[in-house]
């Protein structure tokens, strides 16, 4: 569990910046994330607990954006992942909806669309935050944060 928040804060520090959280940045984001062909979203996974939170965020907001009526995006242009562990990642064997299972593939192409497409980094944490940059959106919450699921009415 340590090495996963090591690792997320490592690509928080990286990836996302210090934060900023303006309504600009936001809004870049959000342009970004309509415009492009695909986008991804990360959910990382603790425990069963904790997690149940996480996802049942990420389902909210892959929900928000399939049912969208401005910006509607087709579920096999979503990449899911779970982070596991610090060193693996679980991915659909296939198109989102229409999944046979998962597969494991390590954390290193697991990352690789964060860096090629809108990422959106879903986490379970005692401090509710969001980082925004244009290129990745990083939410953690405690399980009111994440079971209001905020980001997805926001994106939605």
């Amino acid at each position: 569990m340590i090495v996963i928040a090591a690792v997320l804060g490592y690509l928080a520090s990286r990836s996302w910046g210090g934060g900023g959280g303006s309504q600009e940045s936001f809004q870049a984001f959000q342009s970004s994330l309509y415009a492009a062909p695909r986008a991804a979203i990360y959910v990382t996974y603790l425990n069963g607990t904790s997690f149940s939170y996480s996802a049942s965020c990420a389902y909210s907001l892959i929900e928000s954006l399939i049912s969208n009526r401005a910006h509607h995006r087709n579920a096999s242009s979503i990449d899911f992942m779970i982070i596991a562990n610090s060193t693996s990642c679980l991915a659909p064997s296939g198109a989102l909806g229409a999944s046979n299972g998962t597969r494991v593939i390590p954390i290193s192409s697991c990352l690789a669309a964060s860096r090629s497409e809108p990422s959106i980094f879903i986490n379970y944490s005692s401090v509710n935050s969001t980082s925004i940059r244009s290129g990745n959106l990083y939410t953690s919450g405690d399980a009111l944060f994440l079971s209001e699921c905020g980001i997805s009415s926001e994106l939605g």
